[in-house]
């Protein structure tokens, strides 16, 4: 009977040891699949940047090879645009604007009309297509085509391709389900055949096929594998030289409010690189410009080894603001008013200052900028854009898209001021050193610091605070240029005291129940404000404006950013 049961327990112990062992085998020599499956189903997949595109394919129309627009806006060019109005694709590049209004045998070409022999895009069940040629020739991607896939490689990229070694087994050339031997097979490849390896699993490539189809692969079933960088066919256009300025650059705008003011004589001030005129403006919803602009300003400008950027304003009205940029042919309008503008009268540049707009109405002033932009620079044309501190107010500040914008544009001037406006409830600097610092401090952590040019005030506020019989107080102010308030300070023979907390010269003046206050923008505040600009390595500064500054401004300005 123990004979028996040891027996039993002998037997048992056996089976275990050999399933266990068929275990271990199974595991460590796994018996290769030869189940075949089917991998292609007649669509042609998108891989870039060797990973799959989800649910993205190729599409055919009248034998023409079309991809989503979904795909380009979310992978190759997220400034992409469908204009609904004029029912178009809009495609901003570093040189080029392009229109691609849908199912047309032409599209434009910075607002020139190309012919073409077939549709750029397609519409189809309320989804857009893009031609996979024209794309080619456009973005800086190199494309691979297959049989059943689509291959996009940034440029400058590498692309690595390996093949199949000559001594492999077969079960190892099979093209794989999923990273293992045990996977099923889609189709079985032939000793010298190339494959694109678009990833890594484990012991296992992810791999394509010439054919287009992608599975996966034993490393070591792989030979003469190498990289090869790729250059996309796209060539660069070429643009019409820019007046280059030495860094850092002094900006003056030039504020005129009629096109009497306009003088035809430029007297010239020291260490000034670049003028900004305040000379055209929207008028209306169309995208009409009104024009303050003298050729005898410009020509007595450049005689004097001086640029000029005019400066273009939305006029500061929210809604015309959006009557024109909402709608890509009035922004179209707009930017060949301004090119036949800067043509006539010479000039070396645009500065965009749109103010007061509203904030679901931001994307477009970029959109505008980018379109803008490629065509002012085939003319030769700089291109400025001005802005607020980031985190103010909705249609002052918020708005703007920095990152965007500084991206869009060749200088981006900020106007670092304002900090106590006109109407503020309680008297302060126009921009306190401690303030400025800040704000620039946020700044410059979304756009770069060799685009930014430090906007620099030249006037002070008189603030006047009246005490009231009902023992409450009114605040008030009034705007002062730097000679009034150095004559306003002589005729009542006052002297100003530094305050630490905002880093100026500060006058304070008592007159029975009223109480003066003047934070003066004067040699103090100029050199520390160039220090500042030196410190950030700032492209250079945008002094407001050139009628508020007096002879001795322009001196400390010059000598600060010379030293």
């Amino acid at each position: 009977m123990k004979k028996k049961k040891l027996k039993a327990i002998f037997l048992i112990g056996i089976l275990t040891f050999l399933v266990i062992a068929g275990i271990v085998v199974a595991t460590l020599y796994p018996f290769p699949s030869s189940e075949k499956v089917v991998g292609i189903n007649g669509s042609t997949s998108i891989i870039y940047q060797n990973e799959v595109v989800e649910g993205a394919a190729v599409t055919t129309f009248d034998r023409q090879s079309y991809v989503p627009f979904s795909f380009i806006k979310e992978k190759v060019d997220s400034n992409i645009v469908y204009d609904e109005a004029s029912q178009s694709v809009i495609v901003t590049m570093p040189e080029n604007v392009y229109q691609l209004p849908t199912d047309e045998l032409k599209y434009f070409m910075n607002q020139k009309e190309r012919s073409l022999h077939f549709p750029v895009t397609k519409s189809e069940n309320n989804q857009l297509f893009l031609a996979v040629s024209w794309l080619e020739q456009v973005y800086p991607v190199y494309l691979h085509r297959t049989k059943h896939a689509l291959v996009f490689y940034e440029n400058g990229s590498n692309k690595k391709m390996g093949e199949i070694k000559s001594s492999s087994e077969d079960y190892q050339t099979n093209l794989r389900k999923s990273p293992s031997v045990m996977s099923p097979y889609y189709i079985n490849l032939e000793p010298g055949d190339k494959v694109y390896i678009i990833g890594e699993e484990g012991r296992f490539f992810h791999a394509l096929s010439e054919n287009g189809t992608i599975g996966y692969l034993p490393k070591d079933s792989v030979e003469n594998l190498k990289s090869q960088k790729v250059d996309s066919k796209t060539e660069k256009q070429k643009r019409r030289d820019i007046h280059e300025i030495d860094e850092p650059i002094h900006v003056a705008w030039d504020a005129f409010y009629n096109s009497d003011a306009t003088p035809t004589e430029v007297k010239p001030e020291r260490g000034i690189d670049v003028l900004s005129p305040t000379w055209f403006h929207l008028i209306d919803g169309e995208g009409n410009i009104e024009n303050y602009a003298k050729k005898e300003y410009v020509d007595s400008a450049h005689e004097n080894g001086i640029d000029v950027w005019a400066l273009f304003s939305n006029s500061f009205d929210p809604d015309l603001t959006k009557q024109v940029l909402s709608s890509f042919e009035k922004r179209q309008d707009v930017i060949r008013q301004l090119l036949d503008y800067s043509r006539v009268y010479n000039l070396d540049g645009i500065n965009i200052d749109f103010e007061n707009v509203y904030l679901d109405d931001g994307p477009l002033f970029t959109q505008f900028v980018r379109e803008f932009t490629p065509l002012a620079h085939q003319a030769g044309l700089v291109v400025s854009v001005d802005v607020a501190f980031p985190d103010g107010s909705e249609r002052w500040s918020q708005f703007l898209e920095h990152e965007q914008l500084a991206d869009a544009s060749d200088y981006m001037m900020v106007m670092a001021y304002d900090e106590h406006w006109a109407n503020s409830p309680n008297p302060g600097s126009v921009a306190s050193l401690p303030w400025v610092r800040e704000n620039m401090n946020n700044l410059l952590e979304l756009v770069p610091n060799d685009k930014v040019l430090l906007g620099i005030p030249l006037y002070t506020r008189l603030w006047t605070v009246t005490k009231l019989d009902n023992r409450e107080t009114d605040v008030s102010s009034e705007s002062m240029t730097m000679e009034e308030a150095k004559k306003w300070m002589a005729d009542r023979k006052i002297e100003p005291e530094f305050e630490s907390s905002t880093g100026q010269n500060v006058v304070t003046y008592e007159e029975e129940n009223k109480t003066y206050y003047i934070w003066l923008e004067d040699k103090t505040s100029l050199q520390t404000r160039i220090q500042l600009m030196k410190e950030h390595n700032l492209a250079g500064v945008a002094t407001w404006s050139k009628s508020f500054a007096n002879k001795e401004a322009w001196r400390i300005i010059d000598s600060a950013m010379q030293q």
